[in-house]
């Protein structure tokens, strides 16, 4: 029995064939959120639709069954207004396949996952001097030390007197908004989840942005320095999963992308921040794996995307197509490649294993890289040139963090503040700035 993937492939395969291009102008597979196919045509002048239907239901039947819906629309018959306006929309929406022809289009209904697989997004500012760079750190797996890193980079500006913001969009595990915020504020404090809920829904400058964040000013953490602006998720009590259950992922994804959309409450939420604190640089933890909220903030909002991973085939396989949504997607859906960096996390502390897990690691990174995210024959417009493998200002050089027993689990910044300004650590913190042009 044929399954959905191959379906669907021999489906637009059978719209692109030469007796279907010699009776239409234009044919658009239309993928349903069943996975269930029809079809959208022109035809050329002076064919007969009849005859179009008839060799599509031959060839499509044959082609996508059992996901073939037997629908056919052809442009020429009479038509409602009702159909015409149907038949613009999808015209609109659809994205031709390959990318640069105007014949075969495709147009793929989903219930999520747009943030992954829709147009990109856009930061809500652009990266210059004068405005403050936005880094995204994530992970395809958990447990990976990625929060620890990015409460390090943190805990390094603030001691050098340097403002940030720290943004907890790992809204289904939050863990940043704990570490750097004391009990009594937490259970206290609004945050990333019920502004995104609530900004929709009020009018435009209703919600007091700080009501939404609070400031870290314990000296143990940020010696003499500024305080840390974050913004937790949320409080995680009874009511935290009513909240997140009426998230629209979707909404903020498309409000983020249409011209024509009312502003965006997670550009929204930026600018608002902004604004108020004025920091000189925006963290935000996000969700791992193939989550809407990791697809949405590695979709463009940030200016930098930090990449963690593992050694492990589980962590490269989540990773490579994290890299491809970075690189060759971008490229294929009209931008360019999204400036990021990759991180080794977790290796091992000593010995010749560790000389062999790095070198593993850079090769596979190397490689993914190369398929994915530098020039290559399909991504031919890509703007970064595959560069020499031991390039350590590449996107795919790893920066390399030791597992280390100090910081195991730890439950206060507090605790390892110094050990997070000092070492691998302090080089980390250097090697992101430097990627966004800043430093301590």
């Amino acid at each position: 029995m044929k399954h959905f993937v191959e379906a669907r492939g021999d489906a637009l395969a059978a719209l692109q064939a030469p007796e279907i291009k010699a009776l239409v102008e234009k044919a658009c597979l239309i993928v349903d959120l069943r996975g269930k196919c029809r079809v959208l045509t022109r035809p050329r002048g002076g064919v007969d639709p009849g005859e179009v239907v008839q060799k599509l239901g031959e060839l499509m039947g044959a082609a996508a069954d059992p996901f073939w819906d037997n629908e056919m629309w052809v442009e020429g018959r009479e038509q409602t207004s009702a159909e015409r306006a149907l038949y613009e929309a999808v015209w609109k929406d659809a994205r031709p396949v390959p990318p640069g022809q105007e014949e075969t289009f495709v147009l793929d209904r989903r219930l999520s996952k747009d943030a992954w697989l829709g147009a990109p997004l856009q930061p809500p500012w652009p990266q210059i001097a004068q405005t403050p760079p936005i880094a995204s750190f994530y992970s395809f797996k958990g447990g990976v030390g990625r929060t620890t890193a990015l409460v390090a980079l943190a805990v390094n500006l603030a001691r050098a007197g340097r403002r940030v913001a720290v943004i907890d969009f790992d809204l289904e595990a939050p863990g940043a908004g704990s570490l750097l915020l004391p009990a009594e504020a937490m259970r206290s404090s609004l945050g990333v989840v019920d502004y995104l809920l609530e900004r929709p829904v009020l009018p435009a400058g209703a919600l007091d942005i700080t009501e939404f964040y609070r400031p870290c000013d314990d000296h143990r953490i940020i010696g003499d320095g500024e305080p840390i602006f974050v913004v937790p998720s949320g409080v995680v009590d009874a009511w935290y999963i009513e909240k997140l259950a009426r998230l629209n992922y979707e909404y903020l994804y498309r409000s983020a992308t249409e011209d024509n959309a009312p502003q965006s409450p997670l550009h929204d939420l930026f600018r608002s921040l902004r604004n108020s604190v004025q920091p000189e640089v925006f963290l935000v933890d996000s969700r791992a794996g193939f989550h809407d909220l990791g697809g949405l903030s590695l979709s463009g909002i940030a200016h930098l995307q930090v990449l963690f991973g593992l050694s492990s085939s589980q962590s490269w396989e989540g990773l490579s197509l994290a890299v491809s949504h970075l690189g060759k997607d971008m490229v294929l859906s009209g931008g360019q490649q999204r400036t990021c960096m990759m991180v080794h996390a977790m290796v091992s502390p000593r010995g010749k294993p560790r000389e062999e897990e790095i070198r593993a690691f850079k090769e596979r990174s190397f490689q993914v890289f190369s398929d994915n995210y530098y020039d290559a024959p399909d991504i031919a417009e890509a703007e970064w040139p595959v560069p020499d493998p031991e390039s350590t200002d590449s996107p795919h050089f790893p920066f390399v963090l030791t597992r280390d027993d100090k910081i195991s689990g730890y439950t206060s910044p507090a605790d390892v503040a110094e050990f997070l300004c000092e070492g691998e650590y302090r080089g980390l913190a250097n090697a992101i700035l430097a990627r966004v042009g800043r430093g301590l």
